[in-house]
């Protein structure tokens, strides 16, 4: 499963605090992130911070590690936080 949004939607998951908060006060980090930008894959090193607002990004993997916000797994996918961080997102469409 593969998960492509824009690299100002990525910016404003990753600066949103309330996905990187614990019950605990815990650290939360990414583990073994792979991701393309424009296509291009991305050294393990890459920082989500580095992503142009315009840029088309993919999402392959990556786990957060000390997760403690209410997903149900201990260890959840990278794309199911922001799949659930979309979902919790105010629309931007006009409604007739």
């Amino acid at each position: 499963m593969e998960l492509t949004l824009s690299g100002q939607e990525l910016l404003r998951f990753w600066q949103d605090p309330s996905q990187w908060q614990t019950f605990t006060g815990d650290q939360v980090w990414i583990d073994d992130l792979a991701v393309s930008v424009d296509g291009e894959p991305q050294a393990s090193t890459w920082e989500p911070t580095e992503a142009h607002a315009d840029a088309e990004i993919t999402i392959h993997g990556g786990w957060i590690a000390n997760n403690t916000l209410g997903i149900e797994t201990e260890r959840p996918s990278l794309i199911e936080a922001i799949t659930r961080w979309r979902k919790n997102q105010p629309s931007n469409s006009l409604e007739a």
